[in-house]
């Protein structure tokens, strides 16, 4: 059976994440609080802090869903495969930075698209 999904539980998680792992660390990210995962394709704290944060809520909130969050997948490529299979599936990115300057200016993003079945319910949520 589908759980029924409240959009404003998402939306209060989506606070709650900004609150505890993003916003404190808005414009004061030290240089070796920023990564590079391939050429251009920059990582910060803040990116995985919030991937953690989100990730155990949704686990909460769905405990069979499938999470992938994009910087956990870059350590667990498998992960995708399993996509196809899940009843339930969660595609998270908490912080996304569309600028080479992360955290530098307000514009960053949150996208959270899911999955029931073979189908994505969502297209994304996306909140700037």
């Amino acid at each position: 059976m589908t759980p029924l999904i409240d959009p404003a539980r998402i939306a209060t998680l989506l606070r709650e994440t900004a609150e505890a792992e993003i916003m404190p660390r808005f414009r004061q990210l030290e240089s070796h609080e920023i990564t590079e995962k391939n050429p251009g394709d920059l990582v910060t704290v803040a990116d995985q802090a919030a991937e953690t944060f989100l990730t155990k809520r949704l686990a909460d909130l769905i405990p069979n869903a499938l999470i992938i969050g994009e910087e956990a997948h870059e350590s667990q490529p498998a992960a995708l495969a399993a996509l196809g299979n899940a009843e339930w599936a969660w595609i998270i990115d908490p912080l996304d930075e569309p600028t080479t300057s992360p955290m530098a200016r307000p514009g960053s993003r949150s996208s959270w698209p899911w999955r029931i079945g073979a189908k994505p319910s969502w297209d994304g949520y996306m909140i700037r």
